[in-house]
């Protein structure tokens, strides 16, 4: 579901997003916190803990591919 789907679903406002994300996974097994520009996981709660002290971040929109993984996801595309 998108950003937008989910705050129109609940409406309510929307503190943050927390992609799925095999870092928490790992984090969790070897019993470290996900925090963190490291990750996405960790980006989306650091992101969440600084709107509560007051900034003004916009929500991260995570489901559009960034960087390398566009590049590779487009190598595999259908055309």
């Amino acid at each position: 579901m998108s950003v937008e789907d989910v705050t129109e679903i609940l409406a309510i406002d929307l503190l943050g997003v927390i992609p799925d994300d095999e870092s928490v996974v790992i984090a969790t097994n070897q019993g470290e916190p996900v925090v963190g520009e490291e990750s996405p996981a960790g980006k989306g709660y650091e992101n969440i803990c600084r709107r509560l002290t007051g900034e003004e971040i916009p929500v991260t929109d995570f489901s559009r591919h960034s960087g390398i993984r566009k590049k590779l996801s487009g190598l595999f595309h259908r055309r």
